[in-house]
Order: C-alpha cells, then structure tokens, then sequence
C-alpha cells in the first residue's frame, strides 16, 4: 500500500532502486553470522544447475517486484494486491 502512496512522490525506477538497496543493506546484517556464510558457501559449492536456478529466481523475483510497483502505479492499489494475493492459488493449482 505505501508503495502507491510513495510512487506519488518518486517515478517507479527510483523506487525499485532504493527498495534493491534496503533489501541489500537488511541481507549484509545477516551475512554476519559464521552459520550463515557456511551455508551460503555450501549452497555455492552445490553445482551450476543449484547456481543457475538461485540466479533465475532472483531475476524473475525482481522483474514480478517491478512489475507490481509499475502496476500500483497505473491502477488500482486494492485490485493489484488482490491479483498479488491470489499467486498462491494460481500455484497450488498448477501442481
């Protein structure tokens, strides 16, 4: 919701670029912990494909948040969250 009311005040671009760099400061706090960089380096070590399917995830994890902000922008804040709201069903379906 406070996506809409910010995409009042900054275009869309700049907005996907300050939520990339709070995700990015919030996930420096947790690489602090030895457990963590132990798994981190573990699912590294894991293969290509488990590399491939990481990065293919964060690519369309990004475009599908992007999408949303353009889309928040555009329309209707209760129409987009409820079509947001409804991709676990649309999973759960699939399967």
């Amino acid at each position: 919701m406070c996506t809409s009311y910010l995409t009042d005040f900054i275009d869309e671009w700049h907005l996907m670029m300050w939520l990339s760099i709070g995700n990015l400061i919030t996930v420096q706090y947790f690489i602090l912990g030895k457990e963590v960089r132990s798994e981190i380096r573990g699912y590294l070590h894991s293969g290509k494909t488990f590399t491939l399917a990481i990065l293919s995830e964060k690519i369309f994890s990004f475009s599908g948040r992007g999408a949303l902000i353009f889309a928040y922008s555009l329309g209707s804040v209760a129409l987009v969250s409820s079509v947001a709201a409804l991709q676990p069903f649309f999973t759960l379906v699939t399967f």
